[in-house]
């Protein structure tokens, strides 16, 4: 992630980069991750506005995860694998900006 080295917010996302690096390689589940990132996203100091809305939407996607398909009731409610597309597009558009 040579991108995330000249990143002058790199202090700042490392940790929810590297979570959410967990994550997508299957280190830990969905479950997990959507507790940790809410963690880690709430107590983060502030970072340029394009990757705070990158994180943002990714929080977002967080909050419509639900773990049990039984209660999956809404359009916006998002399985692991929906968070895991979550996951992998705010890596790149951070990447991009």
């Amino acid at each position: 992630m040579a991108w995330l080295r000249r990143s002058r917010d790199c202090e700042q996302i490392r940790p929810l980069v590297e979570l959410t690096g967990q994550f997508l390689i299957g280190e830990i589940d969905a479950a997990s991750y959507d507790v940790r990132f809410r963690e880690v996203f709430s107590g983060m100091a502030p970072v340029e506005e394009e990757r705070f809305f990158a994180l943002e939407n990714l929080a977002v996607a967080c909050d419509s995860y639900v773990e049990d398909p039984g209660l999956r009731d809404q359009p916006e409610d998002l399985d692991e694998d929906g968070l895991r597309a979550a996951a992998v597009q705010a890596l790149v558009r951070l990447a991009l900006v």
